[in-house]
């Protein structure tokens, strides 16, 4: 998992290894899917992707 370094500097050290991110095209919203046991976790409705989460391949 990512961590935070000093607080106040606005970055993280790694990307989130354990899920990914898929687009679902119908409502154009993006679903983090959590690897580990192939459940959805959030969905992000602005329509813009996660910060930092690995894309599946296709999207």
């Amino acid at each position: 998992m990512a961590t935070n370094g000093k607080a106040g500097d606005g970055q993280k050290k790694a990307t989130i290894r354990e899920g990914l991110q898929i687009l679902n095209p119908k409502p154009a919203q993006w679903v983090k899917r959590n690897a580990n046991f192939d459940r959805f976790r959030e969905v992000k409705i602005d329509g813009i992707p996660f910060k930092e989460v690995r894309k599946a391949r296709g999207n």
